[in-house]
């Protein structure tokens, strides 16, 4: 990292590079299941770029990550270890979670289940407020969404029950946020952040779904 402050930082960036290796239960002296091997690479990153003084300040970031399996005869990854995209520390504008692939369980509720490719980018554009040096603006734009490799195909909406419903990894399946975050300063805490965001670039049928649109969010952290 080459942070210049925290939690609110007006220069320098941040990358990281996490690789998650699972081992099957065979070579490590199992019961005979091959169990659920894996491999999952993320790598995530943001700048903080000054363009006007310390106080207007451009702030791009992505999040790209990939998993399969391969002890399993799908190759997928297990469920429980799927990468999830949604909600302000993804893509705001959207419920924690809830992009991409889906089904309808036997009480027509929508589960969400992630996918082993994500993919999210956007960026912010810090601002001055007159309020407080505790309180940090932005305007953001973002883009993403998660896949399943292994089902790379548009199946359509998912009406019926346990029917799972996927989409091809394109980027006319990738939607776009735009919207307001403010974040303040709390002793002892780090900071609170908030945001207000609407969607804006989605496919027609995504717009069925508006229950996963998240116009207020919040979460611990700073930006």
């Amino acid at each position: 990292t080459t942070l210049d402050q925290q939690p609110f930082p007006t220069s320098g960036g941040l990358q990281s590079l996490d690789v998650n290796l699972g081992i099957p239960h065979d070579l490590i002296g199992g019961d005979g299941d091959k169990g659920l091997g894996y491999l999952k690479l993320e790598t995530k990153a943001q700048w903080y770029i000054p363009v006007y003084g310390d106080s207007w300040i451009l702030s791009p970031h992505y999040d790209f990550g990939w998993g399969q399996g391969f002890s399993n005869k799908d190759n997928e990854l297990p469920f429980y270890d799927n990468f999830l995209a949604g909600g302000i520390d993804s893509v705001p504008g959207y419920e924690a979670g809830s992009l991409g692939p889906y089904y309808r369980d036997s009480n027509e509720d929508v589960q969400y289940l992630g996918g082993n490719l994500l993919t999210v980018a956007g960026v912010n554009l810090i601002f001055p407020n007159p309020f407080s040096e505790n309180l940090r603006t932005a305007f953001f734009f973002d883009m993403g969404n998660v896949f399943n490799t292994f089902h790379n195909e548009d199946t359509g909406e998912a009406f019926a029950k346990d029917k799972a419903y996927y989409q091809e990894k394109r980027f006319k399946n990738v939607p776009g946020t735009i919207g307001l975050m403010a974040a303040y300063r709390v002793p002892m805490i780090g900071a609170i952040k908030f945001s207000i965001g609407k969607v804006i670039v989605h496919k027609d049928s995504d717009a069925i779904h508006s229950d996963r649109y998240a116009a207020f969010s919040f979460s611990i952290g700073g930006f």
